[in-house]
């Protein structure tokens, strides 16, 4: 994909929330920096435990999630951040180097529809979330995004 293919969405000046899991810092460090020069707002955690701690009491209009981390890994941070906030689960992107892997065999199939594979191009997960960002819209703008007290 050519830079001028990549999509970006920029309906306000406000910038997107993005929860980013990966276990490798300097993976991560790198898609961060990358991401973050599109007025992403990107919040990096090494592990589930980590993010669903974040998940709990933040809203994040997308997750880019690695499937093999330790602690808990991405299928089963997936299963607890959406019993916890089930309109969540239409906003993961999952990203992972092993595809036949219990965590990528644990996911629901309409999960593994939102899979990138290590190693993968960059441009490449950043057109995955902006089609969440654009299908799904602002995580706060829509009312099944909000928790109740």
């Amino acid at each position: 994909m050519s830079q001028a293919q990549i999509p970006t969405v920029q309906t306000t000046n406000v910038a997107r929330k993005i929860l980013l899991l990966d276990d490798h810092a300097e993976l991560a460090e790198t898609i961060q920096t990358y991401l973050s020069a599109d007025n992403l707002e990107v919040t990096v955690v090494h592990n589930g435990v980590e993010g669903l701690k974040l998940v709990m009491c933040r809203e994040f209009d997308a997750i880019v999630c690695d499937l093999m981390m330790p602690h808990l890994p991405g299928d089963k941070f997936y299963w607890a951040a959406t019993r916890v906030k089930p309109h969540l689960a239409n906003r993961f992107l999952f990203i992972t180097g092993f595809g036949r892997s219990p965590a990528f065999q644990g996911l629901p199939e309409h999960a593994k529809e939102h899979v990138i594979f290590k190693p993968f191009n960059v441009a490449d997960l950043k057109a995955a979330i902006f089609e969440i960002l654009e299908r799904e819209g602002p995580a706060n703008d829509h009312p099944r995004d909000q928790t109740k007290p």
